[in-house]
């Protein structure tokens, strides 16, 4: 499903959706097992998350429910282990 050319880890990750996605930190941390859209991602944080990993870590695709899933979902989903 994905093509990684660099490795990424959910620290990156994290910090991605913080920086580049504009989720609030307290908020990140505070809701482990929220979806990502209870979060505030939407369709088009959605692509600018995809244009991010893309760009910076050569994940050509990401699943087209991402929104439904929670930040460990898209992890494993991608397959980023570790903090």
């Amino acid at each position: 499903m994905t093509s990684n050319t660099h490795a990424i880890g959910q620290a990156e990750l994290r910090q991605i959706l913080l920086d580049d996605i504009g989720i609030d930190g307290q908020l990140l941390a505070e809701a482990a097992y929220c979806s990502l859209g209870d979060l505030g991602v939407d369709s088009i944080a959605q692509v600018e998350l995809s244009v991010v990993l893309r760009d910076r870590f050569g994940i050509t695709t990401i699943p087209d429910d991402v929104s439904d899933m929670s930040l460990d979902d898209l992890a494993v989903c991608l397959g980023i282990s570790g903090t």
